[in-house]
This record gives structure tokens, sequence and C-alpha cells, in this order.
């Protein structure tokens, strides 16, 4: 990711068939930390964020467009650090809280 100092936040995506590389504008939230490690599903890359709070960023490889999916809600668990997981289960995408 990377910002042009305006604001408006972009990805840049390798595209292998022309051996060559594009933007894609990425306006859905002010993220503060975007990590991995990132999971594919489907031709969908998924890795969680941070922002105001924890989100999973969504990125479509076909469409190369962005989506946000909230985060599992933890406040069933009574520890000062939730860590959490991406993974696949069963080919779906599956989040471990612990």
């Amino acid at each position: 990711m990377w910002s042009n100092g305006e604001g408006a936040k972009l990805a840049w995506v390798y595209i292998l068939s022309s051996g060559s590389w594009k933007t894609v504008p990425f306006t859905l939230l002010d993220l503060n930390v975007a990590y991995g490690p990132q999971i594919t599903i489907n031709g969908i890359l998924f890795w969680t964020a941070t922002s105001a709070v924890q989100c999973i960023i969504c990125f479509d490889l076909i469409n190369d467009e962005f989506k946000l999916l909230d985060v599992p809600d933890d406040r069933g668990f009574h520890r000062t650090i939730v860590r959490r997981k991406l993974m696949v289960l069963k080919g779906s995408l599956a989040m471990m809280v612990y």
C-alpha cells in the first residue's frame, strides 16, 4: 500500500501476463497496520489489518477489487491480549482466536 500524500491510498499489483505493475485504488479505510500472513482462496487474497478496529482485507485478484470483513467478536475472551490467525478450513476462510 502506498499513499499519494493527498489521502488516496493505492496498492501496486504485478500483472504476470504483461510483466508490469499497475495501481489499484484502496479507499475503504485509513489503515494503521496491515499484516500477514496472507491466505488465498478461490482467487481472493485475505489478510488482517488494524484501523480503529481490527478487520480482514479481501482483494479479488480477478476483478482487482478490495473489500472489508469484520473479524469474529472476541468480547467473550477474558484476556488482555487476543491473537487472531487466518487459515483455510475445508476450503473456507477461518480465523483462530486465542
